[in-house]
C-alpha cells in the first residue's frame, strides 16, 4: 500500500483517539517489514477501539504494524520524547494536543505527522491551509473558537447571573493556542456581558489554591479548557468545583 493510502487509514482510525499502546517490535512478515506508528499522546497509552480499527483495514500489531506511544502530561518532556520518536524512524507519526504537534514538527520536517482533532491548526500555525496541508502536517481539526463560544454560552443559559468567570490554563500551554484561546473568550464576554480572568496552573495543588481564592473573591464560575492536565486531574476539579 503507497504511504498516502498509509496516512489516510491513520486518519481514519484516529477518530476514537486517544487509545494506543506501546509494543515491542514486530518481526516482518515474510520480507515486508511492517509499517512503524509512533504517537505522541497526552492521554496515555491504552490498547483499544483505535488498533481495533486499524486491525480491520488491515494494519495489525504484531504483523503489519508496529506500534511505539509515549505519554506524558509534562511539557518540559516534550522535546525529548518527540526526539525519541523520531529516532525510532517511524513510517508516520501521530499526536495531540496542539503542542504535542507542535513538539513533532519540530523534531522531524519529513515523517508525515497526522494531528488529532487539534483545534484551530490554522491559526496556531501548525498548517497553513486546512484543505491542503503543506509540508508534513495533516490530520483533523476542530473548531476551537465555536467549542469555547458554545461553552461559555451553556455556561450563561446554566448561571444567567454570570458576572465573573475564571479561566484556568495549564502554564507553558501553547503560547499561539492560548492567544487563540484569548480572542475567543474575549469575543464571547462581549457578546454574553461577563468579565473574566486567567490563572494558570502548573502543578495539581494550584487547583487547590486557585480554587480558594475564586471562592474569596467571589467568581460565579470556572472555565477548564480539555486537555492532558485537566484529564488527569478531572476529580480533584470536579470536588473543589
Amino acid at each position: 500500500m503507497r504511504r498516502r493510502e498509509f496516512i489516510t487509514l491513520i486518519g481514519s482510525a484516529a477518530v476514537a483517539w486517544p487509545i494506543a499502546t506501546r509494543l515491542e517490535p514486530a518481526g516482518a512478515q515474510g520480507n515486508v517489514p511492517p509499517k512503524r506508528l509512533g504517537i505522541l499522546s497526552g492521554f496515555g497509552c491504552i490498547r483499544g477501539s483505535f488498533h481495533q480499527r486499524l486491525a480491520e483495514l488491515g494494519w495489525i500489531e504484531g504483523r503489519t504494524l508496529t506500534t511505539d506511544c509515549v505519554s506524558t502530561v509534562y511539557l518540559d518532556q516534550l522535546t525529548l520524547l518527540a526526539t525519541e520518536l523520531v529516532a525510532h524512524r517511524p513510517d508516520i507519526l501521530a499526536a495531540s494536543p496542539t503542542t504535542y504537534v507542535r513538539a513533532l514538527k519540530q523534531a522531524t520536517a519529513t515523517i508525515p505527522i497526522v494531528m488529532i482533532s487539534t483545534p484551530n491548526p490554522v491559526e496556531t500555525g501548525l498548517v497553513t491551509n486546512l484543505p491542503r496541508p503543506e509540508a508534513n502536517v495533516t490530520g483533523t481539526a476542530q473548531s476551537g473558537a465555536d467549542n469555547t463560544s458554545k461553552r461559555m454560552q451553556m455556561m450563561k443559559q446554566m448561571l444567567p447571573r454570570l458576572a465573573r468567570l475564571a479561566i484556568i490554563l495549564r502554564a507553558g500551554i501553547d503560547p499561539l493556542f492560548a492567544e487563540q484561546l484569548t480572542k475567543d473568550a474575549t469575543a464571547a464576554a462581549t457578546t454574553l456581558g461577563f468579565a473574566w480572568q486567567v490563572f494558570s496552573v502548573t502543578v495539581p495543588e494550584d487547583y487547590d489554591r486557585i480554587f480558594a481564592r475564586l471562592a474569596a473573591e467571589g467568581f460565579d464560575a470556572a472555565y477548564v479548557p480539555p486537555g492532558p492536565h485537566s484529564y488527569a486531574n478531572l476529580s480533584r476539579i470536579a470536588e473543589l468545583g
